[in-house]
């Protein structure tokens, strides 16, 4: 899915669609389709790679996404598995079936059996009640800036299972200063994506592993740095930009928020984190950072399990 907010033309006379990121895509219909205006209306996306659903009224499967060629018929509280979405010419959703024929994914005729929740409670610590209070929804765009020549390797189940949080650790140093570092660098280390007070630039393709955690991290997660700022507005908005990057790459893939824990379970992680439970590593990142900057700008302190309930309220919204 990408939200398009205009088109524009290139020198020769073709028409390019323009993202929300202020990046360029194909308008070519063979690659692309307008989803239905209706969209609110159907499923479109799904929690897991199975998902359960339970028939409200009575469906068809069909062998094709236009729906026109029945197979089966599905009565009133019948539980269907659907592992994925596909799109009609038309840009209306399909859910697909594990037997891989087509049915309606209309929220009139199938829901989902069990809808996930979060919870959230911004007022337990006081950075996110000053988030709260001063920059919700007030984040920076994602910025796409793809290293072509960065390396393309699978996941260890071919897509990411989580999110790691890390610092820098290079208290003098700018957003770009890192960026150009890690990609002169990049045989050594690189993230995914660096954070800071006004931006969210993403450089290595989510879909593949980056190096930023030692090898079981890396295997699992989508890994961002946040630069050190120094400022209470700054620390606050970077905080507020690192929950919602989260966030979006937890629903991008279909995930859920969940603290780490000694199992290996868990979406939202530090690289503190992944050193205990994962080993691979011995960096404690962002301990430090957060606990210096809570208790000189806000006179307390800050940890996953606040950091969590910041990317709880993102994820819930």
């Amino acid at each position: 899915m990408q939200k398009i907010s205009g088109v524009r033309w290139s020198d020769n006379g073709t028409p390019r669609l323009l993202t929300s990121d202020n990046t360029y895509i194909t308008a070519n219909k063979d690659y692309v389709v307008g989803t239905n205006t209706k969209l609110a209306n159907y499923y479109y996306t799904l929690p897991s790679s199975k998902t359960k659903f339970v028939v409200l009224s009575k469906v068809y499967d069909y062998v094709d996404t236009a729906l026109a060629y029945k197979v089966s018929a599905y009565n009133v509280n019948s539980t269907l598995t659907i592992k994925g979405i596909r799109w009609s010419d038309g840009g209306t959703p399909r859910l697909l079936t594990t037997d891989n024929l087509y049915v309606t994914a209309n929220k009139a005729k199938v829901k989902t059996k069990s809808t996930v929740t979060v919870s959230y409670n911004l007022a337990a610590n006081p950075i996110n009640k000053y988030i709260k209070n001063n920059y919700l929804y007030r984040y920076s765009v994602i910025t796409s800036a793809i290293d072509s020549s960065l390396p393309k390797n699978s996941y260890r189940n071919k897509q990411p299972e989580g999110v790691v949080v890390h610092e820098t650790a290079n208290p003098s140093s700018t957003i770009y200063n890192e960026i150009t570092y890690m990609e002169n660098n990049y045989k050594d280390a690189f993230v995914h994506t660096f954070v800071d007070d006004a931006h969210i630039i993403n450089i290595a393709n989510t879909n593949y592993l980056s190096w930023g955690s030692g090898y079981a991290g890396n295997q699992r997660f989508v890994q961002f740095e946040q630069v050190r700022v120094h400022s209470k507005k700054a620390f606050a908005k970077e905080l507020n930009n690192a929950a919602y990057y989260t966030a979006y790459i937890l629903k991008k893939y279909g995930l859920t928020p969940s603290l780490a824990s000694s199992d290996g379970k868990g979406t939202v992680w530090s690289h503190h984190n992944v050193s205990s439970y994962l080993g691979g590593s011995d960096h404690t990142d962002p301990d430090t950072y957060w606990t210096t900057n809570a208790k000189t700008y806000f006179n307390t302190n800050y940890t996953m399990t606040s950091f969590i309930q910041l990317v709880n309220y993102y994820y819930s919204k």
